[in-house]
């Protein structure tokens, strides 16, 4: 092996330890909700960050003690929730990032009602100066919902092929 192919396979094996770094960073916010570990966000999010999961859910909100404490509003309406990450697409450009990430969130309604929303978490990371990745914008984009879940959200666009 040359030098120069040794230092290729180095800059690989470190974007993608990087990728997993920002992977981790998009997990930990599923987790924390499941575990109802909501003040471990700040893990999470940048406190500039700007949230917007739908117009009847909050719209756009800016700042991460404001996408918190929307988070916090809304977790007594559940007794159990459910969040499974799926694929990330991600891409990383510098001390900049994006993801595109497919989830499956079920959840079971404090009136027992159960529900379940497929969504993408379209998201930007930065690198901040202790080498973490976090999440910078967010927007979620349902592609499919029963139950409750179903209302408020933006709806992914999708494009229709004829046959």
């Amino acid at each position: 092996m040359t030098t120069s192919q040794s230092l290729e396979s180095l800059a690989a094996v470190a974007y993608l330890i990087e990728r997993q770094a920002i992977r981790d960073t998009i997990f930990r916010h599923t987790r924390y909700f499941d575990e109802g570990k909501i003040d471990q966000m700040t893990e999470v999010f940048t406190e500039d960050c700007i949230t917007d999961y739908g117009p009847e859910r909050g719209g756009e909100l800016h700042g991460r003690a404001a996408f918190i404490e929307r988070i916090a509003g809304s977790f007594g309406n559940f007794r159990w929730t459910h969040h499974h990450l799926g694929e990330s697409h991600i891409e990383i450009d510098g001390e900049e990032a994006s993801a595109i990430s497919y989830i499956l969130g079920w959840h079971e309604l404090l009136n027992g009602e159960r529900c379940w929303v497929g969504a993408q978490y379209r998201d930007r990371l930065r690198r901040q100066e202790d080498g973490r990745w976090l999440i910078c914008y967010r927007r979620t984009l349902v592609t499919g919902a029963e139950g409750s879940m179903a209302a408020g959200y933006d709806r992914l666009p999708r494009q229709l092929f004829a046959p």
